[in-house]
């Protein structure tokens, strides 16, 4: 179970640091299912990340939405979904 939701995390965002050291074809079927998960783990990071960015810079919506992109740049590694 631990091997497929690395994989989702590694597949989702692209992160080596999680990395399983053998995926089977079942991990890597399983994994499917932890894609939500993982999904909502960084919609989670980045509503932090603005949260936190508008109350350091209150009437400043671009800042905030800035520094969520690059977060989320960093945590997907670009990947457009």
């Amino acid at each position: 179970m631990w091997t497929s939701f690395t994989l989702a995390v590694l597949l989702v965002t692209g992160q080596t640091a999680l990395a399983p050291e053998a995926a089977t074809r079942l991990a890597a079927r399983r994994a499917v299912a932890f894609f939500p998960l993982v999904g909502a783990c960084v919609g989670v990071v980045l509503a932090a990340v603005w949260t936190l960015a508008s109350h350091l810079w209150p009437g400043q919506p671009f800042v905030a939405a800035a520094l969520v992109l690059a977060v989320d740049a960093l945590a997907t590694g670009g990947r457009p979904w």
